[in-house]
């Protein structure tokens, strides 16, 4: 069976935001300051446009990050 994905959408300041992940995924984060870690999403928030992330960052323990929206994206 093909599973399809729910695409979310969220519309703020006139600008449109697609999220193509859900909690459970592996996602690549895009933001400078993390930019090149992965993590598993652990919450979606669309009212107010983050998610978070858990990130293996620093010696193997796990640490939460709460991003904007655009600022990760599906692991291929």
């Amino acid at each position: 069976k093909a599973i399809r994905r729910q695409r979310q959408m969220c519309i703020r300041d006139r600008k449109s935001i697609e999220v193509e992940y859900q909690v459970g995924d592996t996602v690549r984060i895009t933001d400078e300051r993390l930019e090149g870690f992965s993590g598993t999403v652990t919450k979606i928030d669309m009212d107010n446009e983050t998610v978070t992330v858990s990130v293996s960052a620093f010696f193997g323990k796990e640490t939460s990050v709460e991003l904007e929206l655009d600022q990760v994206e599906l692991e291929k």
